[in-house]
């Protein structure tokens, strides 16, 4: 699981659209806990990213096994 910091980074990077970081930041995270992983507004990374970022951002994180995931 990440840190509240590295949360934070995973948002700014995708706001930067920084692939490599995003890469980085949930390369040991578990397909179930990248889906489920919650930022800002209620929003999932897969949605943040889809909202805010490039269809690589995406990618990347589909990859890594990022599922639709309903947040309670």
């Amino acid at each position: 699981m990440l840190s509240d910091d590295q949360t934070t980074e995973l948002q700014f990077a995708i706001d930067a659209d920084d692939t490599a970081e995003v890469r980085r930041l949930v390369g040991g995270l578990a397909a179930r806990e990248l889906s489920s992983l919650q930022l800002y507004g209620n929003h999932t990374v897969l949605m943040y990213a889809l909202e805010r970022s490039s269809p690589e951002v995406v990618k990347a994180l589909l990859e890594r096994g990022a599922t639709p995931f309903e947040l309670p």
